[in-house]
């Protein structure tokens, strides 16, 4: 479960995050997202993902993020008209 609901908790992750894929050698990250998520958490990892992809790119290094939704969601934004 990822609650990044501060900026000290969005540093963590992405210092966890960056020491994982560079030890592993992983090309990107692929969010599977379960549940609700607050304003503060999605901004918190929407600038993580930028810190990330942009601490990748000063070494010349391409990531790939992907995200999968909870199904609900997106059955619920395609009934709303907003797909």
């Amino acid at each position: 479960l990822l609650h990044l609901d501060s900026s000290k908790k969005a540093a963590d992750f992405v210092s966890s995050l960056e020491q994982i894929i560079s030890e592993y050698g992983f090309n990107g990250i692929d969010y599977d997202f379960e549940g609700k998520m607050n304003k503060s958490t999605l901004s918190n990892l929407l600038e993580a993902t930028r810190k990330i992809n942009d601490d990748f790119s000063k070494q010349g290094i391409s990531l790939i993020f992907s995200l999968a939704p909870e199904s609900i969601d997106v059955n619920w934004q395609v009934s709303e008209g907003k797909y």
